[in-house]
């Protein structure tokens, strides 16, 4: 989701699976927008949460670089030339957004990373802690190269399947 109409579409997606799957669940949220304007995309992403009253169940929103992996940087098809090189090292948009959620009152704690995969380790370490009557959903939204990313690490490092069974 890299526009506001795709945020909208796939926070609404979300919303509603959320609601008739995942009522108790908390909720974790790894986004980045390196290129566009990052700001109004999280902006509109909260609206719609706030909009169906479940700010309140994000108990972890990380703000990640969309480099793949925490040793070895990007995973090749999944490297974008259009960002700032200082930038991205820096977490100059990781931190902006960070201050963002914040001044939103988003809630939950609120980390910045380096890499796709620590985003996801930190998620799948604090989910996997739950007990089962109090699970997590992760919301992974915001660019291609973050969801790319998400997918490669869950199914390399965590093992996640997530195509159907044949």
């Amino acid at each position: 989701a890299h526009t506001l109409e795709s945020i909208w579409l796939a926070t609404n997606w979300f919303i509603r699976e959320s609601k008739s799957r995942h009522q108790d669940k908390s909720i974790t949220l790894i986004f980045n927008q390196q290129a566009r304007d990052a700001e109004a995309l999280l902006q509109a992403l909260f609206d719609c949460l706030e909009e169906a009253n479940m700010t309140d169940a994000i108990r972890q929103a990380i703000f990640s670089t969309n480099v793949t992996c925490a040793v070895g940087g990007y995973k090749s098809d999944l490297v974008s030339i259009n960002n700032s090189a200082q930038e991205v090292h820096d977490l100059t948009v990781q931190n902006r957004l960070a201050n963002k959620w914040k001044s939103m009152r988003g809630s939950g704690q609120v980390i910045v990373c380096k890499s796709i995969e620590e985003a996801v380790d930190i998620a799948c370490a604090d989910s996997s802690s739950s007990s089962p009557s109090k699970q997590k959903a992760i919301l992974v939204i915001g660019s291609l190269h973050l969801i790319g990313g998400a997918l490669e690490i869950l199914e390399t490092k965590h093992g996640l399947n997530h195509r159907s069974p044949s």
